[in-house]
């Protein structure tokens, strides 16, 4: 997931209102255990416009509250 999330930031400087990026970011930063980076791409990618974030973010609030 690391290489990933290079890859993600190298394009999001090319691309930085690509919000269909910030959710796969996410993804990978949730992967990681990395909630809080999780849940702020999922934000980015929610406030750029990305469908079904508010879900997504819900559930990651409540996962990251009873992660260890």
């Amino acid at each position: 997931y690391e290489r990933a999330l290079e890859d993600f930031a190298r394009c999001l400087v090319l691309d930085p209102s690509n919000a269909e990026l910030y959710y796969c970011r996410s993804l990978a930063y949730v992967h990681m255990n990395r909630w809080d980076e999780g849940l702020q791409n999922a934000v980015k990618a929610r406030d750029l416009g990305y469908p079904g974030m508010d879900g997504y973010i819900d559930s990651l609030n409540r996962r990251r509250s009873t992660s260890p």
